[in-house]
């Protein structure tokens, strides 16, 4: 079953339909209408896409497509940034639309210099929303068109350019990913339960989840279980130990000691401190069906 949108905005109702994450982190797998570029500025992450994965370094990016399935999975210390917007602030032709959607998505694939000149496109909309200066609405959006010339006029076509990995490994940890995906809840839910489902050894499925995700499965199963916790914690007026259970921890101590870890601070504190300003951040369109933020890497 392929997950509905986790982060659905009304971009009609946006002051200026382009976002800047500074703060992104690990992400199940999720669409949304809008396009999507990454960047990593240090250390690497990986992109789940078109049922593969794919390993960006420091100075590679990645562009998504509207309703594209992807997830990301962001090794320690990394520093990724992403940059949202909708094609329709573009109003190119549905031509050039097209062109621009066939281009090979991953600079992986790239010349160095066409990643030095996105590069620059993509850090100078970045300057632009930190720094917020007089016209900077208007540089993002002239940016945002030199990005799609140059994508149209140089980076090649998918065609062109050879899969990273195997379909069948790639499908493969897809389809362990949604499995996790549904059963991650379950406070009893475990790597050997997820090993047996698909019929290998546990320390073999242990290898195999950590390779091809950067990530060990533990860790991984922890980020899920504490952003829904998060979530729930900033959205409803429920008891502690009850979102505790519901978000899949045995104890409230173990989440406790999880929670701290992350965000310095006690689930009470971070509720008292942060529920208004969640609220806006987060339209009720936006709310994830999975969890969206992951801090297993940083247990």
């Amino acid at each position: 079953m392929i997950p509905q949108s986790f982060f659905q905005e009304d971009f009609r109702k946006m002051a200026f339909p382009v976002r800047l994450d500074e703060t992104l982190e690990s992400q199940p797998w999720h669409w949304h209408e809008e396009f999507e570029i990454f960047y990593c500025c240090r250390g690497s992450f990986a992109l789940g896409m078109d049922l593969q994965f794919h390993q960006l370094q420091e100075g590679e990016m990645a562009m998504v497509a509207g309703r594209l399935m992807h997830c990301l999975l962001i090794q320690p210390e990394a520093e990724v940034f992403s940059i949202k917007f909708s094609h329709k602030l573009l109003r190119n032709s549905p031509q050039e639309l097209l062109i621009f959607l066939s281009q090979q998505n991953l600079s992986t694939f790239w010349t160095e210099a066409d990643k030095r000149h996105v590069g620059r496109i993509v850090t100078g909309i970045r300057r632009e929303f930190l720094r917020r200066e007089p016209g900077w609405q208007s540089a993002v959006s002239s940016l945002l068109y030199q990005f799609l010339s140059y994508s149209v006029r140089h980076l090649p076509r998918q065609e062109d350019c050879a899969l990273l990995g195997t379909r069948r490994g790639s499908h493969q940890i897809y389809e362990i990913l949604l499995y996790i995906a549904g059963h991650y809840q379950d406070e009893n839910f475990s790597v050997r339960d997820c090993a047996r489902h698909f019929n290998f050894n546990s320390n073999y499925f242990s290898t195999l989840f950590s390779k091809s995700t950067g990530v060990t499965f533990q860790q991984y199963l922890n980020s899920l279980r504490l952003r829904n916790f998060e979530y729930l914690l900033l959205n409803t007026d429920d008891p502690i130990t009850e979102i505790c259970s519901r978000a899949g921890f045995s104890s409230v101590k173990t989440l406790n000691r999880r929670f701290r870890a992350v965000w310095n601070m006690t689930p009470t504190q971070y509720r008292q401190r942060n529920r208004k300003s969640a609220h806006q951040r987060l339209p009720a369109a936006e709310r994830p069906l999975r969890p969206k933020k992951s801090e297993g890497e940083r247990v």
